[in-house]
C-alpha cells in the first residue's frame, strides 16, 4: 500500500507552528482559518494537509485541496514539494472551476443529464466576448457575468429583475450551441448537480473526504453553496482558509462576509492567526490604521521597516504619472538596491495596466529587464504559459540542479495530453518526444543567448502541437501559445526575447517585478514601490460614495501595503489625467494621508 514517510522538512515545519497554528494541525472536525497577512497560512495549511494525507485517508481515497488561481496551484505544489509530499497520487490541487470539471461534470454530468453540448471545447476570453458581440449585449458584460456567479436560484423574482436573467440566458444559448462552456458553467454545473443528486454527493465523498479551500474570501456564493451542500450535508470534512480584508475582487463576485459567516457557524472550529512573520512594525501599524480590525501583531523577531512618502509632480522633462515611473527607475531603485537589495526583491504595483505601461516604458529606455503581470504583458501568465516558462528554466539550469524537476514537467505535460489523447500508446510516445526535445535543448552555459523564436518554435513542432490546436480541449492555452508564437517573430515585440528572458519570468535576480495590486496578493517582496496614489484613482473619484466600494479599495491598497517586509515606498503626484486629457486635482490618495497620519502619531 502506498504511504507517506515522514520527510525532515516536513517535521521541521511542523515543530516551528505557533500556539494558534498548532490548534489548526490537532483540529479533527470542519475547521475555518482566519489567517491575515504574513501569519504563515500557506505553511499551516500544507502541514495539516499532509497529516490528513499521513493519518486521516488512504488511497485510493484522497484529499482535494481546491484555490483561486493556477499562480496559488503553483505555489502550494512548491512548498509541497518542499518538505518532501510532492508525488502524492490521492491528492487533488487545482482551482474550483478545474475540480468541478474533472470531478463532477465530466463524470457524472451524463448520469445527471445537464445539456452539455455535444464535443465541447473550453471558451477563450476572445470566445466570450464574440458571444456578446454577437448578442449585441457587451456593453452588459460585467453586470451579466456578476449576476449569473451572485443569484443562484433562477425560479426568484431576484434572476429577472432589470432583465438580466434573460441576457444571461441567451448568453448561455449562445456559448453552448458554438458547442462552447466557460469557466462559471463549470461551477454552477457542478452545484446543480450535487444539489439535485444525493448519489452524486455520496460518489464525491467517497473519493474525497476531505475538502481543503485556500483563499475562500475570493471565491464567491457558488462555491459556497458547494461547500454546504458537501460539507454539512454529505460530510466530507473541511478546511477552509481565508482573510475577509483581503477580499479584493468584489467585482467578480466575491463576497467576503461568506467566510465570516462559516467561520461563525457552530459547526465549524474557527481560529485566528494573529502573528505576523513578515511585516515590519511600521508596516505593519500603518496597515492597521487602513484596516482597523486586523488582529495581526507582530512577532517578536521582526525588524522596526520603514514607511517612505514621495509627492513627484514633475521630474525632469515629465509630469504626472510619467514622472513618477522616471523618478522610481533614476532614483528609487538604485537607492533601493545600494543598500544590496536584489530586483528580484523588490515589486512596483500600479493600479492597471495604463499606469504599468508607463513603468514598463521607463525600465525599457534604462535597460531594466522586468516581470510585468497586467493586461498589458506580452502574454498571459495562465496554465500554459506558467508550464512553458518552467521549461525553459529547466532548460538553462533546472536539468543541473534538479529545480524545477522533470518529473514536475512530464506530470504535469500528461494531464494537457490526457484531455485529447485517452490512449496510453499516444500518451507515452508523445512523452519520449517531450523528453527528447528537453534533453537536446538543455544550455550548458546560461550566460549563452538562444532566441526565443528558435526554442518554441521547434517546441511546437515537435510537441505542443500534438495537444494545442485549434478544436482542442484547451483553446484559451492554445490561443496564449499561439500569441507567443506570433510576438517572438522577427519585427515583432518579442523578437529578442531569449530562453533566459522566457525562464526568469518565474524568478530571476536579473529580472524587477511590476503587478497590479490586483495580482499581487499571495506574493512578498523586501521592497515594495506603489505608484499612482492619487485621490480619485485609488480609491476611484466614484467609489467614494459607494462604502462597499470604498471597503475594497481599502483592502486593496492593504492588500499592496502588506507585501513589503522591510519598507514601502509610496509615490503620488496629486493630480492625473483621465483617458480624454483632462487634468484632476484631488491631491494625494486618502489612505496615503491615513498612513502620513499614523507616522506623524509615532513621532
Amino acid at each position: 500500500m502506498w504511504s507517506i514517510s515522514l520527510h525532515n522538512e516536513f517535521q521541521l515545519e511542523v515543530d516551528k507552528l505557533n500556539s494558534e497554528q498548532r490548534q489548526v494541525y490537532d483540529s479533527t472536525g470542519h475547521c475555518v482559518v482566519l489567517a491575515g497577512p504574513g501569519t504563515g497560512k500557506t505553511k499551516t495549511l500544507i502541514t495539516k494537509l499532509g497529516r490528513m494525507l499521513m493519518e486521516d485517508v488512504q488511497p485510493p481515497r484522497g484529499v482535494a485541496c481546491l484555490t483561486f488561481s493556477n499562480e496559488t496551484v503553483r505555489e502550494l505544489e512548491r512548498r509541497l514539494k518542499k518538505i518532501g509530499l510532492g508525488q502524492v497520487p490521492n491528492l487533488f490541487i487545482g482551482t474550483v472551476h478545474n475540480f468541478c470539471m474533472a470531478n463532477i461534470v465530466m463524470p457524472y454530468g451524463k448520469l445527471a443529464k445537464i445539456p452539455l453540448p455535444h464535443d465541447f471545447k473550453v471558451a477563450s476570453e476572445d470566445d466570450q466576448n464574440n458571444c456578446f458581440q454577437n448578442l449585441g449585449i457587451y456593453n452588459q458584460k460585467q453586470n451579466v457575468v456578476i449576476h449569473r456567479r451572485t443569484c443562484l436560484d433562477r425560479n426568484s423574482a431576484e434572476w429577472n429583475n432589470g432583465g438580466l436573467g434573460e441576457l444571461v440566458e441567451r448568453y448561455e444559448n449562445q456559448l453552448h450551441e458554438n458547442h462552447l462552456i466557460d469557466f462559471d458553467d463549470m461551477t454552477l454545473w457542478g452545484l446543480r448537480i450535487v444539489e439535485q443528486h444525493e448519489w452524486a454527493r455520496k460518489l464525491i465523498k467517497a473519493r474525497f473526504p476531505i475538502l481543503i479551500i485556500d483563499e475562500y474570501q475570493d471565491l464567491g456564493l457558488p462555491l459556497h453553496r458547494l461547500v454546504e451542500i458537501l460539507c454539512f450535508d454529505a460530510g466530507i470534512r473541511l478546511l477552509a482558509v481565508g482573510d475577509p480584508d483581503q477580499s479584493i475582487y468584489g467585482f467578480l463576485g466575491a463576497k467576503p462576509e461568506l467566510l465570516g459567516d462559516l467561520a461563525n457557524d457552530p459547526r465549524v472550529q474557527k481560529v485566528v492567526l494573529k502573528l505576523n512573520y513578515r511585516n515590519g512594525r511600521k508596516i505593519l501599524e500603518g496597515a492597521k490604521k487602513i484596516i482597523s480590525n486586523t488582529n495581526n501583531e507582530c512577532e517578536n523577531s521582526i525588524a522596526e521597516g520603514e514607511i517612505f512618502f514621495y509627492h513627484i509632480p514633475n521630474y525632469g522633462n515629465f509630469e504626472g504619472i510619467e514622472a513618477q515611473a522616471q523618478y522610481i527607475v533614476d532614483v528609487l531603485l538604485p537607492n533601493i538596491q545600494a543598500r544590496g537589495i536584489g530586483l528580484e526583491k523588490i515589486a512596483v504595483l500600479y493600479l492597471d495596466h495604463n499606469d504599468g505601461q508607463k513603468i514598463f516604458d521607463a525600465t525599457q529606455k534604462a535597460g531594466l529587464k522586468t516581470i510585468r503581470i497586467d493586461q498589458g504583458a506580452h502574454y498571459r501568465k495562465n496554465e500554459i504559459t506558467r508550464w512553458l516558462e518552467t521549461c525553459a528554466a529547466w532548460c538553462m539550469i533546472g536539468w543541473k540542479n534538479g529545480e524545477p524537476g522533470l518529473t514536475e514537467l512530464i506530470r504535469r505535460w500528461e494531464r494537457f495530453f490526457r484531455a485529447n489523447h485517452p490512449s496510453d500508446s499516444e500518451l507515452w510516445k508523445h512523452r519520449k518526444n517531450l523528453i527528447r526535445f528537453l534533453w537536446n535543448k538543455r544550455i550548458e552555459d546560461p550566460k549563452q543567448s538562444v532566441f526565443l523564436r528558435d526554442w518554441i518554435s521547434k517546441f511546437y513542432e515537435g510537441c505542443l502541437s500534438a495537444v494545442f490546436y485549434d478544436g482542442c480541449q484547451w483553446q484559451a492555452e492554445y490561443h496564449q501559445l499561439s500569441q507567443i508564437l506570433d510576438k517572438v517573430k522577427l519585427g515583432k515585440p518579442m523578437e529578442s526575447f531569449t530562453v533566459m528572458d522566457f525562464a526568469g519570468q518565474i524568478g530571476h535576480p536579473e529580472f524587477l517585478n511590476l503587478i497590479t495590486l490586483h495580482s499581487v496578493k499571495g506574493l512578498e517582496f523586501d521592497e515594495v514601490i506603489i505608484m499612482g496614489l492619487e485621490e480619485g484613482k485609488i480609491p476611484n473619484y466614484y467609489d467614494t460614495g459607494h462604502l462597499t466600494k470604498l471597503k475594497e479599495k481599502q483592502r486593496l491598497f492593504y492588500v499592496g501595503l502588506t507585501r513589503a517586509r522591510k519598507a514601502i515606498h509610496l509615490v503620488y503626484s496629486g493630480f492625473y489625467y483621465d483617458r480624454n486629457g483632462n487634468r484632476w486635482e484631488y491631491g494625494k490618495s486618502q489612505f496615503v494621508t491615513l498612513l502620513e497620519e499614523q507616522i506623524n502619531l509615532q513621532t
